[in-house]
């Protein structure tokens, strides 16, 4: 088996860019889990019928439950960002968690 690996995640803030517009930047939450990334290749029946999993690319599941994770926030592997889309507690028993994400570019602002 894989050893799980840890994502820590952060929240994205707009700020006003002193020329009218805003930036985004990431501020660190605090919130890190450990669990296993997987991509989601969209064939599968159920998913489908959910449109935050349809929207999602990848989805990591956690090696145990971890509270603060929200939807928005982002997370980064190997250089590459993900946007949480949903965040899953099945049948809520706080056994573990699915977080649904979308890709979102890499670490350099490339998509």
């Amino acid at each position: 088996m894989f050893d799980a690996q840890i994502y820590s995640f952060k929240q994205p803030q707009m700020a006003p860019d002193g020329i009218g517009g805003v930036t985004q930047s990431l501020v660190d939450t605090q919130v890190a889990v450990y669990g296993w990334l997987d991509m989601i290749n969209g064939t599968q029946g159920n998913a489908i019928q959910n449109a935050f999993v349809e929207s999602s690319t990848h989805v990591l599941v956690t090696d145990g439950f971890a509270s603060g994770v929200k939807t928005g926030m982002v997370t980064e592997a190997d250089g590459k960002l993900y946007e949480v889309t949903f965040v899953d507690n099945p049948n809520h028993i706080n056994h573990h968690l699915e977080i649904y994400l979308r890709y979102s570019g890499d670490d350099k602002g490339a998509n």
